[in-house]
C-alpha cells in the first residue's frame, strides 16, 4: 500500500517561461532556476516553479531538464529564457510532502498506479513546487505525469 494518493485529472494549458538544458544530474537543476528567476525578476514576473523532465523514463546521468515558472502575463524572451504555452494534458498526479530526496518514492507510486490503471506515460513529467519551505521537510511538491490509455 502506497503512502501517496494518486488522482487522474485534466490540466489546462499554462503560459510558462523556461530554460531547458541537458544537466549532469537531477540535482543540478538549481542553477537553472536561479538564472530563470534572475531574468524574470526585473520583468515583475515569476510564479510557481515547475521542473519539467523531457526524458523518456528516469535518466540518472545527463537528463534533459527544464526549469520553468508559471506566468500570469507574457514576458519577452531573452538570453536562454523561452516563453511558451505548456500544453494541457490528462495526468496522473500526487502530492509529495518532504525533502526532494524523497521524490523517487512518489514517482514509484505514480508509475505503479499508471501501470495498474492501464495507462502509459505519454509526455514530459512535471514537478510543481507548491511550497518551498525554509525547512526541507516541509516542502510540498505536486508531481504530474501525462498519461494515455494503453
Amino acid at each position: 500500500m502506497s503512502d501517496y494518493d494518486v488522482v487522474l485529472k485534466e490540466i489546462e494549458p499554462q503560459l510558462v517561461a523556461g530554460i531547458r538544458e541537458v544537466i549532469p544530474n537531477y540535482a543540478a537543476i538549481g542553477p537553472l532556476f536561479n538564472e530563470l528567476y534572475a531574468y524574470l525578476g526585473p520583468h515583475g514576473a515569476g510564479g510557481i516553479a515547475v521542473g519539467i523532465d523531457h526524458n523518456e523514463g528516469y535518466k540518472e546521468v545527463d537528463p534533459d531538464m527544464e526549469a520553468a515558472a508559471y506566468l500570469t502575463a507574457p514576458v519577452p524572451e531573452g538570453g536562454r529564457v523561452r516563453v511558451y504555452t505548456l500544453p494541457g494534458a490528462t495526468v496522473a498526479a500526487t502530492i509529495h510532502r518532504g525533502t526532494w530526496e524523497g521524490l523517487p518514492a512518489a514517482y514509484t507510486a505514480l508509475m505503479d498506479w499508471i501501470k495498474a490503471g492501464g495507462y502509459t506515460p505519454c509526455g514530459a513529467s512535471r514537478e510543481i513546487y507548491l511550497e518551498q519551505a525554509e525547512t526541507p521537510d516541509a516542502h510540498v511538491t505536486e508531481i504530474q505525469i501525462p498519461v494515455c490509455r494503453q
